[in-house]
């Protein structure tokens, strides 16, 4: 009776060349770590596109001119009374220019002297800019009312836009991955094209042939997928934690870093149906 020795492991059927092993490993891995920053990414700008409409359409800001004798802080004051009680107005307050959304006080401009009076709307029952003004005037106060509401498009529109050219960086690696996988298999094929022979003249047909290098390739693409996202996780971490600094990209919660864990399944998959695909193809017709 033959067989593996006990309490030794058999040797697998498809051993791996060591070099053309290290070569896809390293290929699938950089893919990886590219679609995990593009996915991360991707989850970072759908949530703060969603955070930048709520907090857009819910809010207004309000730039005070100085005028006559009355100081800044009291003419804000004023402001914040006249405002609060306008219909569809939740409150509003005296606001520091060192308190302003960065991007919001790039869009708005300094207030040149005057002040600034933050106003959030109640849910569902936005006032006109029209109305604000004019509780503004009826109270004397001279004043540029800045509705962030028409700058929800802009920021939807480049949201869809980093989206689309995400997909499309995506498909481009997912593409790369099946042509190196691909590739890959049939070097394995060349390589073991004597076990192969063995195989189809001991009764073995092409899908049970296909599915031995799909699961070799599915297997190494994984471990390759799971060190490339590890990289990128590691990567985006160390970007957070020192201030992003270095590196420029959208602002993303600690919990956006879990998209990442889909791309070794993906590569995965990906792998082993390139490897099925080539392994039919080639023995296509053959003998």
């Amino acid at each position: 009776m033959t067989g593996a020795p006990i309490g030794r492991r058999a040797a697998p059927l498809l051993a791996p060349d060591a070099g053309a092993h290290r070569s896809f490993f390293l290929a699938i891995a950089a893919l990886s770590f590219a679609a995990s920053l593009i996915v991360i990414t991707g989850v970072a700008v759908v949530g703060g596109a969603a955070d930048w409409r709520g907090r857009l359409t819910g809010s207004a800001t309000v730039v005070l001119a100085a005028a006559g004798l009355e100081s800044p802080d009291a003419a804000a004051g004023r402001a914040a009374e006249a405002l609060g009680a306008t219909a569809g107005v939740a409150r509003a307050w005296p606001l520091e220019v060192a308190d302003l959304d960065p991007t919001i006080a790039r869009l708005i401009g300094g207030p040149a002297g005057g002040r600034l009076v933050a106003v959030e709307f109640k849910a569902g029952r936005p006032p006109a800019a029209a109305a604000l003004a004019r509780a503004l005037k009826a109270d004397g106060l001279n004043a540029s009312i800045d509705d962030h509401r028409p700058w929800t498009s802009p920021v939807l529109r480049a949201a869809a836009l980093a989206l689309l050219v995400s997909a499309a960086s995506l498909a481009a690696i997912v593409a790369a991955v099946g042509a190196i996988a691909a590739r890959a298999t049939r070097h394995r094929l060349a390589a073991r094209g004597q076990l192969v022979e063995l195989l189809r003249l001991a009764g073995a047909d092409d899908g049970l042939i296909g599915g031995l290098f799909a699961a070799r390739s599915a297997k190494t693409a994984a471990w390759a997928g799971a060190a490339g996202a590890l990289a990128a996780v590691l990567a985006l971490a160390a970007w957070r934690m020192t201030g992003g600094s270095w590196m420029a990209g959208p602002p993303f919660a600690w919990a956006d870093l879990a998209a990442s864990a889909t791309c070794p399944f993906i590569v995965a998959l990906v792998g082993a149906a390139a490897a099925a695909l080539t392994v039919r193809v080639a023995l296509r017709g053959a003998p």
